[in-house]
């Protein structure tokens, strides 16, 4: 008696593109953000007016370049990140980096509806943390959305749900991993607003191609970040509930 070839099970298809209700690398906007930029441009011109040679310093010490800001930056704080400090990140093929500074709260597996059998690691991201948040796996963006919710308490599992977050799924890089069919494998990260940080910060858009580790965009004061891979049998989770993990320098899996 014969047995069939066991294969892989086929991934579900993956929607692509923007949404299109993301209008800017602050969804969700509304009133905070319409101060932020209302008084970023009045401290702007209040530099430029009366304190013209601290901007001249400032444009002289500048390193490295602006990126695609919509404005001429006229002192640092037009530049921050909160805090990006440099990570060492590692190079070994199928490295799964943690995508925040924080606490991990949650490792279990889950049956995304469109990625597949996967395990979901959940962390906690206090306002002492670093904000920023990090690609774990090298890849390509294929699918940007923008989930409106509610503004639940980040350590609550249900938040994960329930609360207002930025889902962004990648393609991971075809060296990263060995599928049998050639199929293409997807992860997704997700950033969930908190009880008080309601402001994700994503410049991530689809076409864009971010390596291991790095920078897509923040969570401003902190809250909760979500990684989904592949359950791969061959997936080795190599960090563990409780333990506080540093974006892009500490591994939560290797494929």
């Amino acid at each position: 008696m014969s047995t069939a070839p066991t294969t892989a099970p086929p991934i579900p298809p993956v929607p692509e593109g923007m949404d299109p209700q993301i209008e800017s690398i602050q969804p969700g906007g509304g009133v905070v953000m319409s101060i932020e930029s209302a008084w970023g441009r009045c401290r702007r011109w209040l530099l430029r007016k009366f304190c013209p040679t601290y901007v001249s310093r400032m444009r002289d010490l500048r390193q490295g370049q602006a990126g695609d800001l919509p404005f001429d930056p006229a002192a640092p704080r037009d530049l921050k990140y909160f805090r990006d400090p440099v990570r060492a990140v590692s190079s070994v093929l199928g490295t799964v980096v943690s995508p925040a500074d924080g606490k991990l709260v949650q490792i279990d597996r889950a049956d995304d509806p469109e990625l597949g059998p996967c395990v979901r690691f959940g962390l906690f991201l206090s306002i002492f943390d670093v904000h920023a948040n990090r690609a774990s796996l090298p890849g390509e963006v294929v699918s940007v959305r923008d989930r409106p919710g509610k503004f639940l308490n980040a350590l609550r599992p249900e938040s994960a749900r329930g609360n207002q977050n930025l889902d962004v799924v990648l393609r991971i890089a075809a060296d990263e991993h060995e599928r049998l069919d050639g199929a293409a494998r997807y992860c997704r990260i997700r950033q969930i607003t908190g009880r008080f940080a309601r402001r994700i910060v994503c410049w991530a858009k689809p076409g864009d191609v971010f390596s291991r580790g790095e920078m897509f965009g923040m969570i401003k004061l902190g809250s909760r970040t979500e990684r989904r891979v592949p359950d791969d049998p061959s997936l080795k989770i190599t960090a563990e509930i409780g333990q506080r993990i540093v974006a892009g320098q500490h591994d939560i899996g290797k494929l």
